[in-house]
């Protein structure tokens, strides 16, 4: 029995590659998505934005805050992993400094931490951020995180 190495004059091997590239182009065309790449999902900002923050007692807008304690749905966050997805932030030890405006985050859900700055008391702030647009295909993209802004009771 002969092996087939070619139909119509075409190797078999490119007839393969060029019906999966086919398929592959349809199938991200078919999902109503109608661009064209690969099927991943990306996030084009944080979810969670703090745009200013202030002393509500002197009306002083703070340079930085301080967020502790942090949890999404009631489990224990490390602010290490906030970093790769945030803006205007930095860690130490277990503190997400904030530098307002700043953001941080890319997960739905229930966010609790206290918030702290020289000269305010510390706050427990509950949020739940979520993205205001999504946008489906391949690729698909999410943004619009919760904008929050910030009055911390004065000492």
């Amino acid at each position: 029995m002969k092996a087939v190495s070619s139909v119509r004059g075409f190797p078999v091997g490119v007839l393969l590659l060029t019906s999966c590239l086919a398929l592959a182009q349809v199938s991200c065309i078919a999902d109503g998505g109608g661009s064209i790449g690969p099927c991943v999902h990306t996030n084009e900002e944080p979810i969670l934005h703090i745009e200013w923050a202030r002393n509500a007692k002197t009306g002083e807008y703070l340079r930085t805050v301080v967020l502790t304690e942090m949890a999404i749905d009631s489990f224990a966050q490390d602010p290490f992993w906030f970093l790769p997805d945030s803006r205007g932030v930095a860690v130490a030890d277990s503190s997400l400094i904030c530098n307002p405006p700043c953001a941080f985050g890319n997960t739905t859900g229930k966010y609790t931490f206290t918030v702290s700055a020289p000269g305010c008391r510390d706050t427990i702030v509950t949020c739940y951020p979520r993205y205001a647009i999504n946008r489906g295909g391949c690729p698909s993209s999410s943004t619009g995180g919760l904008r929050l802004t910030l009055m911390l009771p004065g000492q």
